[in-house]
């Protein structure tokens, strides 16, 4: 395949999930690193052209792989192209809004690189509790991210809002650390405190809402010892799932499910049935039952601080 390189010359170094990266796309959510001569990042992000896909035919979202590329085409985006975890090249639609660009390469863009790169991917938002890494799954407007923010302000540590980033050790699953921002609906955001308004959005046509984290971020990667799946339902209430039920509930939250069928197939299909099985093996997962009242955000998290104490640390 034949690409036509079209890049700017300016380059931004950042560090998340563990990975080293320099973009040619400002990426002020991430957190910068400093450049060091002669040192290569682990990934790099560059716009430039990308071949189109020989199955486009207007298609709203189609993708191929071969050699260790993944290239994809979204009529609503444009056509981006993934070199083993190594290489992003993004040739996104002219009007596409930066903010659009920016949210793209740190969801979809980000999580199939980590992928790439031999990580494990969950749709969670993840904070530090006693310094053990809890992650929340569930569905949009499930409360991921509003449970995880309630317990930051109630003391504890983000590690990551929206992706579950793993690397599996001898010792265990380490949950790696994001960004040091959530993303919050106004709603939400009032519920803890924050005025909605002041916050950026996070896109132009998206009500949701940027809120910068200054303290309680841990830059280290943390044990992953509890994963909870929200819920809605008359009362909080936290259950305890065995590990085949586990296994089940988790599929839908591997990340790269989104993608749907066609994408979720060959490798991946068993990348996620393998992955999700190991953590429901090594990881208590519990159904974690929220009702849709904000004002029960407390009681929620004080569930949570107490089922997290009980469990002894680095058992299942």
């Amino acid at each position: 395949m034949s690409i036509g390189i079209d890049c700017k010359t300016g380059l931004n170094h950042y560090t998340a999930y563990g990975v080293a990266l320099d973009s040619e796309v400002d990426l002020p959510e991430l957190r910068t690193r400093p450049s060091v001569e002669g040192s290569e990042p682990d990934l790099s992000i560059r716009l430039c052209a990308v071949a189109p896909l020989p199955n486009e035919d207007g298609r709203a979202f189609v993708h191929s792989e071969t050699d260790g590329e993944l290239r994809f085409f979204s009529r609503a985006e444009g056509r981006f192209l993934y070199r083993a975890g190594r290489e992003i090249l993004l040739d996104p639609i002219p009007e596409m809004a930066p903010s659009a660009l920016r949210l793209y390469i740190l969801g979809a863009g980000l999580n199939i690189a980590l992928f790439q790169r031999g990580l494990w991917v969950f749709h969670a938002s993840v904070v530090c509790v006693d310094g053990r890494a809890v992650a929340f799954l569930g569905h949009p407007h499930a409360g991921k991210t509003t449970i995880a923010a309630a317990l930051h302000r109630r003391g504890h540590t983000l590690l990551s809002d929206d992706v579950l980033a793993i690397r599996m050790t001898e010792d265990g699953p380490l949950a790696l650390p994001g960004f040091p921002r959530f993303k919050l609906w106004p709603d939400s955001a009032g519920a803890l405190g924050v005025e909605a308004e002041a916050l950026p959005r996070i896109k132009e046509d998206v009500d949701k809402r940027s809120c910068a984290v200054a303290r309680r971020f841990r830059e280290d990667p943390a044990p992953l010892e509890r994963m909870y799946i929200l819920r809605e339902g008359p009362a909080p209430e936290i259950a305890l799932l065995n590990p085949r039920q586990a296994h089940l509930e988790l599929i839908p939250y591997w990340d790269l499910s989104k993608f749907g069928a066609a994408f979720l197939e060959g490798r991946r299909l068993g990348a996620c049935f393998l992955q999700c099985g190991e953590l429901a093996r090594r990881v208590p997962v519990s159904m974690l039952t929220r009702t849709t009242d904000l004002e029960d955000l407390p009681r929620l998290a004080e569930l949570v601080e107490s089922d997290v104490a009980a469990a002894p640390s680095g058992t299942v």
